[in-house]
């Protein structure tokens, strides 16, 4: 015969620990698993950001690339070349007209912008690269270049500023086209042999030796992911865009660089 107590005996220190210790362990762990989805979300979301930031940036180029010389053949002028050069003079004598090699790079195409109809009810129109309306019979001049940080925009962009070549005083502010994007640099491809549809070198619009044998450009955006990153310590600071080293801010911030080759279409 068996005699229980009828008091019902609890849990000794030693066991309270050992659960304690269990308990902690699989909390560190669930914990670690969570931080771990966490970061890779944060970077996997940064990638995409800055990949989006830099495609839609050479995108934006390569559409004023592709158009540049573009001239309606009803327009009685000389044709123009697709770029205006370094330089200019035009359409005043300040260099913000220009093409220019600096530490970051810009780039002037110039155009007739072509008839956009976006709805079949509402008539064609001419637009320059911020989607304003430019009048009939107006050659222009877009300008890339790359906008810094400021008060209103706490991220670099790529930029445009469209000119009329007859007056310089028409023109569209500075516009905002691609955040994220903080240099911009270019290489022009030219024919020294001749031969204006077979390009042999390119160079920087400082070593462009005539402007007139240059058939396709060659561009690289630096890109980035517009806020730090959950691996921002091992995050790249230097990178190589065509011929230029550039130093990145330490600021954590997920980079990239893109790159792309367009030749001209609208060529004599």
């Amino acid at each position: 015969m068996h005699l229980y107590s009828r008091y019902q005996s609890g849990l000794s220190i030693v066991e309270l620990l050992v659960a304690l210790l269990l308990s902690s362990i699989l909390v560190g762990g669930v914990l670690q698993v969570f931080l771990s989805s966490n970061r890779t979300y944060a970077t996997t979301e940064a990638l995409a950001r800055t990949q989006e930031n830099g495609r839609f940036a050479l995108e934006f180029i390569a559409q004023n690339a592709r158009l540049a010389g573009y001239l309606e053949p009803y327009l009685l002028t000389t044709k123009p070349l697709p770029l205006a050069q370094p330089n200019c003079n035009w359409p005043s004598s300040a260099d913000v007209h220009c093409t220019i090699n600096a530490a970051t790079d810009q780039v002037t195409f110039i155009l007739q912008p072509p008839l956009i109809r976006d709805d079949p009810n509402i008539a064609a129109t001419r637009r320059d690269c911020a989607g304003n309306s430019v009048a009939e019979d107006t050659v222009i001049a877009n300008t890339f270049h790359i906008l810094p940080a400021d008060d209103n925009n706490p991220f670099p962009s790529l930029a445009c500023t469209t000119f009329s070549i007859d007056d310089p005083t028409a023109f569209t502010p500075a516009v905002r086209l691609v955040d994220g994007i903080e240099n911009l640099q270019l290489l022009y491809g030219e024919s020294t042999s001749g031969d204006p549809q077979s390009v042999n070198r390119f160079v920087s619009a400082d070593r462009v030796s005539d402007w007139a044998n240059v058939s396709a450009i060659r561009v690289a955006v630096l890109a980035n992911s517009m806020g730090r990153t959950a691996n921002d310590a091992n995050a790249p600071r230097n990178f190589t865009l065509l011929d230029t080293r550039v130093n990145a801010a330490n600021d954590g911030q997920l980079r990239q660089v893109f790159t792309t080759t367009i030749r001209f279409h609208n060529l004599d």
